[in-house]
Order: C-alpha cells, then sequence, then structure tokens
C-alpha cells in the first residue's frame, strides 16, 4: 500500500470518525479535514494518473488505435503512404515498453505490427467509434 493511500483512508476515517462518533463537539475544523481530504485525494489522483504527465508516456502511444486521428487516404500515393506508416513508430514504442508481456505470450513486435496493419485495414471503413470497432473485433475473437 503506498503512502498516497494511506494518507487517503486517514482522510476517510478521520471524517467519519469525527461525524459519527463526536456529533457533541460544537466547534469542529472541517475546513481543515477538507484540506487534507483534498490534499490526499490530489496526491493519490497524481501517484494514478501521473504517467499522462510524463513526456515519454506510453498512454499518449494508444491513440495510434484511434482511427479518427489517422490521416484520410484518398487514391494518392502520399495519402496511401502517410496512412501506412501513421501510427508505427507509437506501435514499436508500445512492443518495446511491453516487451516481456509480448515474450511472455510468444510474440513479436513484427506480429504486433501485422495486426495492426490488418485492424487499420478493417478499422478504416468503420463508421462506428473506437469503442465499438474495438468491441466488435473483440467479440470475433480477435480476428478481423
Amino acid at each position: 500500500m503506498s503512502y498516497h493511500v494511506s494518507k487517503m483512508n486517514f482522510c476517510y476515517l478521520s471524517m467519519f470518525m469525527f461525524n459519527r462518533y463526536l456529533p457533541a463537539v460544537k466547534e469542529l475544523n472541517y475546513e481543515y479535514f477538507f484540506f487534507l481530504f483534498a490534499d490526499a485525494l490530489v496526491m493519490h489522483m497524481q501517484s494514478r494518473l501521473g504517467d499522462l504527465y510524463v513526456e515519454n508516456s506510453m498512454i499518449p502511444k494508444f491513440r495510434a488505435l484511434d482511427f479518427t486521428l489517422w490521416p484520410k487516404m484518398d487514391d494518392s500515393r502520399e495519402s496511401k503512404e502517410a496512412f501506412i506508416m501513421h501510427g508505427k513508430d507509437e506501435i514499436e514504442t508500445l512492443c518495446v515498453h511491453y516487451e516481456k508481456l509480448l515474450a511472455e505470450h510468444n510474440t513479436t513486435c513484427e506480429e504486433v505490427l501485422a495486426e495492426y496493419r490488418l485492424y487499420k485495414t478493417h478499422a478504416r471503413n468503420r463508421k462506428g467509434t473506437l469503442r465499438q470497432t474495438l468491441l466488435e473485433i473483440l467479440q470475433r475473437g480477435g480476428s478481423i
């Protein structure tokens, strides 16, 4: 258990105790306890979501899956090349980051990139949301 969670639990317990067991006390310093609670909440959220603020965060790399951000493809060679190359670097970075997990499942980065290309072919013609597209793929058992 991390320090932040312990401090947050302390604040919950403190507020519960003062509200439940000390109703006869006329002047409680609720502002102080609210400050402790708010401080603990902010610290907990920073510890849980801190990766969002790091320059080399993995979270933005997952945008490569969002087909609404992909370049539009027409009949020109440049647009086809831009479409094919879009997201490749992000997926490769994710492969390096999750290298151990991929190795545990006997999967290579080349296989992930091949699946990504299949996903892009399937998803670019979709009219629904990213969530609907991913759910559809998962319901099919992963085969596109």
